[in-house]
């Protein structure tokens, strides 16, 4: 009986201390600079507010090998009292800044020892043998974003680069549903790199490659 009773005190004063870390601003600062010296191509800095409400995000920067994300100046506002009706609320995300970047280079990409190619075959190979029932997103709850505003949006994937001023909209999820009932974009952009431009700064890199590399030789 006596174990029982110790350990429900000590389940209690874990979940306690979770909670504190998750809701409140200092606990959340100490989350983040453990992630932000865990060795990730990770940097966050959490101006004010918690992660689960109202958060003001400085930078949110990731410089990984596959693909580089950073969004500056974030903010969002998350209603949990909605979450007694079934519901995620989140009143407004706000963005003075957000850049994406993903290389799609021909060279095989390796991470922690994994050829991602291969990988990425084998997943293929498993999706032919899988429904769409079992391989799509199922969202458990109803998410309700009623404000969207991004500025200074820079998107690269491969040969494609899209950038807008300004992207303004409200979307609900649910299931497997994604509804957007407003967008509205302002001075859109679509590049599309040819295979010479492609060529020839892949060129121009290599060159000042050697020339860097004559210089160090020189040097020494």
């Amino acid at each position: 009986m006596r174990f029982l009773q110790i350990t429900f005190v000590l389940l209690i004063l874990m979940l306690g201390s979770i909670t504190a870390l998750l809701g409140s601003h200092a606990g959340n600062q100490y989350i983040i600079e453990k992630l932000n010296n865990a060795g990730l191509p990770l940097y966050l800095e959490l101006d004010n507010g918690t992660v689960f409400s109202q958060a003001r995000w400085t930078k949110i920067d990731w410089q990984g090998d596959l693909l580089q994300l950073s969004i500056v100046d974030l903010d969002y506002d998350i209603d949990l009292s909605c979450l007694f009706g079934g519901e995620l609320c989140v009143n407004s995300i706000n963005a003075a800044a957000v850049s994406y970047s993903m290389a799609l280079e021909k060279e095989r990409s390796v991470l922690l020892g994994i050829d991602l190619s291969d990988a990425l075959t084998r997943i293929a190979e498993l999706d032919d043998n899988i429904t769409n029932n079992d391989w799509q997103l199922d969202i458990p709850i109803f998410i309700r974003v009623a404000n969207i505003d991004i500025h200074n949006i820079n998107v690269v994937i491969a040969n494609t680069k899209i950038t807008a001023d300004r992207l303004e909209g409200a979307v609900n999820l649910s299931g497997r549903d994604i509804s957007v009932t407003q967008v509205k974009t302002t001075n859109v952009f679509v590049q599309v790199l040819t295979a010479e431009k492609s060529n020839a700064l892949a060129s121009t890199k290599q060159a000042i490659a050697n020339i860097c590399s004559n210089l160090n030789a020189a040097t020494l």
